[in-house]
């Protein structure tokens, strides 16, 4: 179930607009999305990602393990995909960020992600996908 909140002066826009795009469902995609339910396809899917990501985690944490720094903490990875590194001070979150892009690891400092008022510690958000 997905929710949306909107103000009052877009909900007639909106709603017309959803109706337009749910009307123009093909039959044809229809079928092929009750097929793949109903014959446990999407639920094989599922398990697989489960495994891949279980899988991902793992590595991501041994990683961790072997070339963070002592100081460094992290939280997260179990699932695989998202995983926050608190850096010591001395490293600063966009060198990391920059060093790992060129070893094709994507980084993403996470300073954007607050209020400049808020307290936080220096950390760096590692999105492991696919």
């Amino acid at each position: 179930m997905k929710y949306l909140v909107l103000p009052g002066t877009l909900l007639e826009t909106f709603s017309r607009t959803k109706f337009a795009v749910d009307v123009h469902t093909t039959v044809v995609t229809q079928g092929a999305s009750e097929i793949y339910l109903q014959s446990g396809m999407y639920e094989d899917h599922i398990h697989k990602l489960r495994r891949q990501y279980k899988r991902k985690g793992t590595l991501l944490k041994k990683g961790y393990l072997a070339h963070l720094p002592e100081e460094a903490e992290f939280t997260g990875g179990e699932s695989g995909f998202y995983s926050t590194i608190i850096l010591p001070e001395r490293i600063k979150g966009m060198q990391l960020v920059d060093h790992l892009k060129h070893k094709n690891v994507l980084l993403q400092d996470t300073t954007a992600m607050y209020l400049k008022i808020s307290e936080r510690k220096r950390s760096s958000t590692k999105c492991v996908t696919g």
